[in-house]
């Protein structure tokens, strides 16, 4: 019998060791999304301060899809001073500066692609 009672104790110190490490990583696991959501709750607060701005070096740059969404949300919900906010890809250089990253951002950045038969 003594054989089977130090089965069962192993498995029974095994069982709980393995419960621990669920739990661990379970807290590991809502600690970073309270940090990540801390972290995105303190970014929205900022552009709050700030405002939006129509300058492409104020930009939000991010670089997950998800990101994107969530900040296209954020914009799309201030219907005052966001308007008409979409996602738009930019192009980074090495000097850090950053650039329209299609043709549509080019020629809003740009300006007008010809020349207009009056002035305006």
């Amino acid at each position: 019998m003594r054989g089977g009672h130090e089965i069962a104790s192993s498995q029974v110190r095994a069982d709980a060791a393995r419960e621990r490490e669920e739990l661990r990583a379970a807290l590991e696991s809502r600690a970073q999304v309270l940090n990540e959501s801390r972290d995105e709750l303190r970014a929205r607060a900022e552009r709050a301060e700030q405002g939006w701005s129509a300058d492409l070096s104020d930009a939000a740059i991010v670089r997950t899809s998800d990101e994107a969404r969530s900040l296209l949300a954020e914009s799309i919900a201030d219907d005052v001073g966001a308007i008409g906010a979409y996602i738009a890809p930019v192009d980074i250089r090495d000097s850090g500066a950053t650039e329209p990253g299609n043709l549509r951002e080019q020629i809003r950045f740009k300006g007008l692609t010809i020349d207009l038969p009056v002035a305006a």
